[in-house]
């Protein structure tokens, strides 16, 4: 088992929850999916990171520590990451910045925050 470096890398594409995704419920990704992958991924469910090209990678800190709470803003969105692409025998691994994915998750924040307002609908979210 040998830990291959595939280098740095920036992908566009969506944080999906594999359970589901590959599982049997149908739609399995995009913005009617997120509270079901949320709730997956935040009960510890590993998120992947499907890209515009269909690949799929495990995604993770850049130390293979969990994201799945700092990616919960950005499930089921259109996203571009950047980080390390990482091989494990068969697997794709996503090494991402945390920092990062706290930055892209608060921006998709205040976008959907924006459209909200700019609709004329309310939305409330939480702070910690």
């Amino acid at each position: 088992m040998l830990l291959k470096s595939l280098g740095k890398s920036t992908i566009a594409g969506e944080v999906i929850d594999p359970k589901c995704f590959f599982g049997v419920m149908k739609p399995s990704e995009g913005k009617v999916h997120r509270s079901c992958a949320i709730r997956c991924i935040a009960g510890g469910i590993q998120p992947v990171f499907k890209s515009d090209m269909s690949d799929y990678y495990l995604l993770t800190g850049e130390n293979f520590e969990p994201v799945n709470q700092k990616i919960l803003g950005i499930v089921g969105d259109r996203v571009g990451l950047s980080g390390e692409l990482v091989e494990f025998d068969d697997w794709k691994i996503f090494k991402v910045s945390t920092s990062e994915l706290e930055t892209i998750a608060r921006a998709e924040a205040s976008k959907k925050n924006l459209a909200a307002l700019e609709s004329g609908m309310t939305f409330c979210s939480v702070r910690k």
